[in-house]
């Protein structure tokens, strides 16, 4: 039998493998070719450099899903069984769409290596095509990370940001106030669809 000191242990590491794996391969390995002008190109010079952020992000999608699965006795022991068994079905719906994202990314690198070989003449069909594919990432990636809160603002930290005029998210004064479990208002959802940049 696992004790709780043991299962915090665990889920601490995984939760900084998960989160270093996301940056790493997100933001510092794969972000500088994806945001470039010419990204297709970049990517199929890339090719070494993609493979690595994509295994970074295959790794933060086993992470996540692991993190709920230790986390499952302990949460079904002092909780609801219903919210135990909420956190273990959203981390797997987290991972499924980091998986999602990793096979749009190797999708973008087929995309960019077939440019290459095609040439300039066709580059405008490339060119929609990574669009729509970069576009679909990014949405897999704000999507997985959706989930609702565990409850009132008394009960947990808030984490709700709204986005201002400038496209910088700014903490809400939606918490000041209680608000249900897992309900996600208008307002929010039109301020997560502002986040995605626009190609």
């Amino acid at each position: 039998m696992r004790t709780s000191r043991t299962t915090a242990r665990i889920v601490g590491v995984l939760f900084m493998i998960a989160t270093a794996a996301a940056i790493a391969g997100d933001v510092a390995v794969l972000r500088p070719i994806l945001n470039s002008q010419d990204y297709l190109i970049k990517m199929a010079a890339s090719e070494h450099q993609v493979i690595l952020g994509a295994l970074l992000l295959v790794v933060a999608a086993f992470a996540s899903p692991a993190i709920a699965l230790w986390l499952y006795p302990v949460l079904r022991e002092r909780t609801k069984g219903g919210l135990a068994l909420g956190s273990v079905g959203f981390r797997l719906i987290e991972g499924v769409f980091y998986a999602m994202s990793v096979v749009l990314l190797l999708s973008l690198l087929t995309l960019s290596q077939e440019l290459v070989k095609a040439g300039a003449s066709a580059s405008s069909s490339f060119d929609t095509a990574g669009t729509v594919l970069r576009a679909a990432r990014d949405w897999a990636g704000l999507v997985g990370s959706i989930r609702p809160s565990s409850g009132s603002a008394g009960d947990v930290p808030c984490h709700h940001h709204d986005v201002d005029r400038s496209g910088c998210l700014q903490p809400s004064n939606r918490c000041a106030g209680n608000r249900p479990s897992g309900m996600a208002d208008r307002q929010g959802l039109q301020s997560l669809s502002r986040l995605v940049p626009v190609y």
